[in-house]
């Protein structure tokens, strides 16, 4: 037999089973770490919103409890069990964005902004313009380039029809 395709429901007989054993599992006499464990694969179980622990543990940790806070969303009525009000909207975790490429060492250093000061920044116009700057010389044109007559040639290789042909026919079998 073929395993399921993922995000397939699950058959009837085997979802009842599943929450039939899961609600068995969570009661008073389990652990608080078995509980969280349980949870952790419960918030991701496609029967998640049909079980219901047969009774609560005895002892709530505070490990326990911020379990019961990160799946909330995904296990609204277990969380609501514990008195923790599951957000309507789960949380996004935000990527970290990518560093911008830095073009000049200048550009991405950022100044220092005092929170005193108001002022605006001076605008473009302000900037005094430099008339004397060096002018960089421009790249050898092709032609300037000496071009080295006695190098060595290497030899060019024989050509494939210069090989002796092996004739590949079979021998006549004497019979």
């Amino acid at each position: 037999s073929r395993p399921p395709k993922a995000g397939a429901p699950l058959p009837a007989p085997v979802a009842m089973r599943l929450v039939e054993a899961s609600n068995a599992a969570m009661t008073n006499e389990v652990s608080p770490d078995r509980w969280g464990y349980m949870l952790d694969a419960l918030a991701h179980s496609p029967v998640r919103r049909q079980v219901v622990p047969a009774s609560l543990p005895t002892k709530v940790t505070d490990e326990l409890t911020s379990i019961i806070k990160r799946h909330a969303a995904r296990l609204p009525e277990i969380a609501q069990i514990f008195g923790i009000e599951a957000d309507k909207k789960p949380r996004k975790r935000k990527k970290p964005r990518p560093p911008a490429p830095a073009t000049d060492a200048a550009a991405t250093e950022t100044p220092a902004k005092d929170e005193a000061s108001t002022e605006a920044a001076p605008a473009v116009e302000d900037a005094p313009v430099v008339e004397d700057a060096p002018v960089v010389d421009e790249a050898p044109a092709v032609e300037d380039v000496p071009v080295v007559e006695d190098a060595p040639v290497a030899e060019a290789a024989p050509a494939v029809e210069d090989a002796p042909v092996v004739d590949e026919t079979p021998a006549p079998e004497a019979g």
